[in-house]
């Protein structure tokens, strides 16, 4: 359970600016570059091993558009990249913060209630400087504040850039949001860690629930919009809702997705299920009532039939988002691919709407 402190309301939140990076620990990095590289389209930008003085780990460091991930592996069994992954499995250990100052915003986020993990760092080498801290939210999951306004380097000093190839063009652009998953009866007591440590706002909040199943959550943002984070928490019910199921496979609250936007899902998706990736099968009974709840979809609605992408509104716009099955045999992490047209939501008429297919689909 989170704990926060209660402090003078003149101490400054931590200055958040947006993701800067996304660190997960893989069973085997080569592997994983591999898939990330030819199956989503990522690119090998730099890596740091044992040859830079690291004995027990090797990481490689993957872009696309704005999105920065961290592929980690180990290189001893007794390193504690293998004990995490030996009790969480693979899965987001670190996301990166971009912040303007990494000491202000360490001090802030520790006399708000954070754990220190590492004290604040200036990493130098020949591209500039990089201030780096961090601290810790979940059990074995941190946060760390990354300064790099001063650096040039492909990632942080240390790490090995890679030459650059011939890349194809990105079909990602950011990291939408990363949803965590917290054990029941929770959900309220990190809600209000957020609020407390880092000066999140509740801007979402949605309870579904079936006779079998069901989820509570609530979106924490950063007042910037720079970071979005919905949190998610199992109802009770007859059976194992998907939240509960990451929860039983991490071993406790852990990110149970990735959302990454783009700016054409139609073509995205098209293009990921010729790579081989496999999404969530949606009851064809979604889309007999689809175009009656969001309005008409014209040409795009054989597309999206099609290929599986569900549709949601709000009063701003539209919101496209499809969910790929786990990239792991523990289903300890996925893929959200969204497109937002306007819309600011997160999909919660899609939850409700899959939920009234699929038991209209079981009565038939």
């Amino acid at each position: 359970m989170p704990t926060t402190k209660t402090v003078q309301s003149t101490l400054a939140f931590p200055a958040v600016r947006g993701f800067d990076y996304i660190e997960i620990f893989v069973g085997n990095m080569r592997h994983a570059e591999h898939y990330y590289r030819t199956v989503w389209g990522f690119q090998s930008v730099a890596c740091q091993g044992t040859d830079a003085g690291l004995p027990d780990r090797t990481s490689i460091v993957m872009r696309q558009g704005n999105i920065v991930l961290v592929l980690t592996g180990a290189a001893l069994a007794s390193s504690s990249v293998a004990a995490h992954l030996h009790v969480h499995g693979e899965g987001v250990v670190t996301i990166g913060l971009a912040v303007d100052d990494v000491i202000g915003s360490y001090e802030a986020a520790v006399a708000r209630g954070a754990k220190a993990v590492s004290e604040p760092v200036m990493m130098r080498d020949d591209s500039g400087n990089v201030g780096r801290a961090e601290v810790e939210a979940l059990n074995g999951f941190t946060y760390a504040l990354v300064d790099r306004s001063d650096y040039r380097g492909s990632f942080l000093p240390g790490f090995r850039t890679i030459p650059s190839s011939r890349a194809p063009s990105p079909i990602f652009e950011d990291l939408d949001h990363a949803a965590i998953a917290v054990e029941a009866g929770t959900l309220d007591a990190w809600v209000e860690f957020y609020q407390q440590v880092f000066g999140f706002k509740i801007v979402h909040k949605e309870d579904v629930a079936t006779a079998k199943s069901g989820m509570n959550s609530q979106v924490v943002q950063h007042p910037l919009g720079a970071c979005k984070f919905p949190l998610v928490e199992p109802a009770l019910g007859k059976s194992k809702s998907q939240v509960q199921t990451f929860l039983d496979f991490h071993k406790g609250p852990g990110v149970q997705h990735l959302a990454i936007r783009t700016p054409d899902i139609i073509d995205t998706v098209a293009r990921l299920r010729d790579n081989g990736v496999e999404f969530l099968g949606i009851p064809r009974a979604y889309y007999d009532q689809l175009e009656s709840r969001v309005g008409s979809l014209g040409k795009e609605f054989a597309d999206l039939k099609d290929l599986g992408i569900l549709v949601d509104h709000d009063e701003w716009g539209r919101i496209l988002q499809i969910f790929a099955r786990s990239c792991q045999d523990r289903q300890t992490l996925f893929f959200e691919i969204i497109e937002r047209r306007g819309g600011r939501g997160f999909g919660g008429g899609n939850i409700r709407a899959l939920f009234e297919a699929m038991e209209r689909e079981q009565a038939s």
